[in-house]
């Protein structure tokens, strides 16, 4: 079975195959492989590196990938464990960190995909939209890319639930379960964060 491929038909069976044949160190390549993806969605149109080099922004997605790749590969696999353990789940740390990786599959998708956009559009694609504007690069495109971003995003949940149900040895729906309470509970604590660092901001 090839991960790569699989993971687009049988998110369960790959999961299951991952976790009893790959290594850990097969889950951390594809973290480290899907933060990149991760770091060129987040600087999209946000405005963040306007005005560097080109140089400059290669040395800086090289260097952020394995770094942010290995935090959400570990402080992933210890949620997804700790968590599901909470539900009633019979998995173990080890397992998820050999299963986490089929997660990450669903994002590399992206990266081509916007290395395309960087490629036809340029600065455009990293350039803050004006206020009065929905995007900086041509509607059409944009509404392309953004859809892209949507299936890849709902198909990651599936298989993010997926893999938790595989671990754990419950249902999807339960993995699912799991997801949102660490989404939500995330949420939570970023709130207060997000007003302290504004009225720093704005002080």
């Amino acid at each position: 079975m090839n991960p790569l491929l699989s993971v687009w038909l049988k998110p369960k069976s790959t999961a299951e195959y991952v976790m009893e044949n790959k290594t850990v160190r097969f889950s951390i390549i594809l973290f480290i492989l899907s933060s990149y993806s991760n770091i060129l969605n987040a600087l999209q149109e946000s405005g963040f590196i306007e005005g560097w080099s080109s140089w400059l922004v290669a040395i800086l997605i090289i260097i952020a990938g394995p770094i942010f790749g290995l935090i959400g590969f570990y402080i992933g696999s210890w949620l997804y464990t700790i968590v599901g353990k909470w539900m009633n789940g019979s998995g173990t740390l080890e397992n998820m960190r050999k299963a986490i990786g089929v997660t990450a599959i669903p994002n590399l998708v992206l990266i081509p995909v916007s290395l395309i956009y960087i490629m036809i559009y340029g600065d455009l694609f990293f350039q803050r939209p004006e206020w009065n504007e929905f995007t900086s690069l041509p509607t059409g495109p944009s509404m392309i890319l953004n859809l892209i971003t949507l299936a890849i995003g709902i198909w990651n949940v599936v298989v993010v639930s997926k893999v938790i149900g595989v671990v754990h040895g419950f249902s999807s729906w339960r993995g699912l379960g799991v997801s949102l309470v660490i989404a939500v509970s995330l949420g939570i604590l970023m709130v207060p964060i997000v007003f302290i660092i504004t009225g720093f901001m704005l002080a």
